[in-house]
């Protein structure tokens, strides 16, 4: 090896350890916050609105927005945002509206580090309201029990939603990258999609139909009535405990298992190339069932069609004794 290639490498490695060194004098003073290295400036500002609130609209680009009811009945909207991008907080025609308004300049939206997340928490007296419409890009999305609407649609990028609210009419939630998760709640309709990340449903009463597309992600459901209930995914399980439609269940995957415990509708169909479909049913079923390669076993009862098909994959399924 040359001299001088040997010189230029030594270099490059004082300069690296000189780096090293003072990055780690820097983050030692700070406490090791990595925050600090934000070159950003944030601040928090507060809205009491004193307009009637029907109807709530939230359009964002990359903040956590969070529901939360007023300790004092006064409604509010706490922000904490970014210098330069800020949201504009308006009431008309009893709408509360929350907009993203960004005023940076090309050259200010080149940042090499961002480590804290925007937040918008909206104030809300505890109570019924119109629709709510919530738009980001990253952020995660929370709304309590607390609140009842008559219908919502929630749609991000990426980002996880925990929803706990009614709606008595459609309730709509879309991500492309997160998890959605319901919990302990009366809807007219319910309309998930994912692209990757989980389903998660627990005790929902739905009045009318269910549906829930996933792309890439396992999906479970325990505790949901519904009139009718389908499902769509390319890869990834399903699990079913206690889920009762009066109608049509139709699930269909490309690869994963479908799992039933204690599953009932008025007439099913279920398709999968790549995995299991197993489990128990609690009323019988006149089934329609094949597999190319694996073992079939269903019972030999009557009642609405149950039709199963799989390429690869066993199917077992039996009915709950009463």
């Amino acid at each position: 090896m040359k001299q001088m290639t040997v010189k230029w490498i030594i270099a490059g490695a004082c300069l690296l350890a000189a780096g090293l060194i003072g990055f780690a004098v820097v983050m030692s003073l700070n406490g090791w916050d990595f925050s600090a290295l934000d070159s950003g400036k944030y601040e928090t500002t507060r809205h009491e609105i004193t307009q009637q609130v029907i109807n709530i609209s939230v359009d964002s680009k990359s903040a956590n927005i969070v529901f939360a009811a007023s300790p004092d009945g006064v409604c509010r909207v706490e922000l904490f945002e970014r210098e330069k991008e800020k949201h504009r907080v308006t009431v008309e025609d009893s709408t509360l509206s929350i907009q993203l308004e960004d005023t940076r300049k090309w050259y200010e939206r080149i940042s090499l580090f961002r480590f804290k997340t925007p937040k918008i928490t909206v104030y809300l007296p505890a109570g019924e309201y119109g629709t709510l419409s919530v738009k980001t890009g990253t952020g995660d999305i929370a709304v309590p029990e607390t609140f009842r609407f008559t219908g919502a649609d929630v749609a991000l990028s990426t980002g996880d939603v925990l929803w706990r609210a009614s709606c008595s009419e459609g309730l709509n939630v879309k991500t492309s990258t997160g998890d959605i998760t319901l919990e302990k709640l009366q809807a007219g309709e319910v309309s998930l999609k994912v692209s990757t990340g989980k389903v998660t449903v627990s005790k929902l009463d739905c009045g009318g139909s269910m549906s829930v597309k996933v792309t890439t992600g396992r999906a479970t459901f325990s505790d949901v009535s519904c009139t009718s209930f389908s499902s769509q995914g390319s890869t990834g399980n399903i699990s079913l405990s206690n889920v009762i439609a009066s109608g049509a269940m139709d699930i269909r995957r490309s690869t994963g298992d479908v799992r039933f415990d204690k599953c009932d509708a008025a007439e099913m169909t279920v398709e999968t190339s790549t995995g299991d479909v197993t489990g128990s049913l609690l009323s019988g079923k006149s089934f329609k069932a094949g597999s190319h390669t694996g073992k079939v076993s269903v019972p030999d009862t009557d009642g609405g069609v149950c039709r199963v098909t799989t390429d690869t994959g066993r199917i077992r399924l039996v009915i709950e004794e009463s």
